[in-house]
């Protein structure tokens, strides 16, 4: 049996991880909103087969054509909470078709395939 003492300190740290688990939503968003998206490999050669418009949606509708990807999907508040979820679904899924469809693909898994350094063009 546990100690009043023991059993106040178990309640303390279980009202403190619920508190930081509520706050974790709210951190997240502000995370989404604030941080800089991590750089990403990417060699527009190495998709030339892909239509430009596949990706670059603003060359069909007009918007943004002035504007890369970060500047609008960033910083649009529209848009920014779900810019992971965008380009990761995007990349992500596409990659994964090519490699269900036992072609050359990018990577699916490893965030280490996509977010280093772009050092091509």
């Amino acid at each position: 049996m546990w100690s009043p003492a023991k059993m106040i300190l178990i309640m303390i740290a279980v009202s403190i991880v619920a508190a930081l688990f509520l706050m974790l939503p709210e951190k997240r968003e502000a995370s989404l909103r604030e941080a800089p998206l991590l750089d990403v490999y990417f060699v527009h050669k190495d998709h030339h087969q892909v239509g430009c418009a596949q990706c670059h949606h603003n060359y069909v509708d007009g918007t943004g054509r002035q504007f890369g990807c970060y500047q609008c999907h960033k910083e649009d508040e529209s848009v920014n909470l779900l810019v992971e979820e965008q380009f990761h679904g995007l990349c992500r899924e596409c990659h994964r078709e090519l490699k269900v469809a036992g072609e050359k693909s990018g990577p699916v898994r490893q965030c280490g395939g996509c977010h280093k350094p772009d050092t091509k063009p």
